[in-house]
């Protein structure tokens, strides 16, 4: 999932913050982000980020959405990522690097594909030599 929240609105902040660390110790995966300055609206970055989100377990996940369909589920929730975020830097590290093993689970953002982690933050100098 993402949860996304500006840090002016300091109480939703501490909940969705919350929220994010609580599901991250089950092994829930979720892309968090947050916006400085921004009280509670829907700043533009919201928008690309939610989209392109969407538009990749559209992609990625199509034969699990027809076999849901036809009542067999085979979705795997623990699919990993190409990339790993830091909730507090907002960059983000190929996830095999040794950078990204260090980052605490729960500041820790399993991103799937290239796409969807420039939508949530900034590549790392790694990143930038690999494109």
């Amino acid at each position: 999932g993402v949860v996304t929240c500006g840090d002016a609105d300091a109480s939703r902040y501490i909940l969705s913050r919350k929220f994010v660390e609580e599901s991250r110790k089950k092994g829930v995966q979720i892309i968090w982000k947050t916006y400085p300055n921004v009280p509670h609206s829907v700043p533009p970055g919201v928008i690309k980020l939610a989209q392109t989100f969407l538009e990749y377990q559209h992609k990625s996940h199509e034969e699990d959405l027809k076999s849901i369909l036809r009542n067999r589920k085979t979705y795997d929730e623990k699919k990993k990522g190409e990339y790993v975020g830091d909730d507090q830097e907002g960059r983000f590290w190929p996830a095999r690097s040794r950078i990204a093993r260090f980052i605490p689970k729960a500041d820790r953002v399993e991103l799937p594909n290239l796409e969807l982690a420039m939508a949530w933050g900034k590549p790392s100098d790694a990143v930038k030599a690999k494109q």
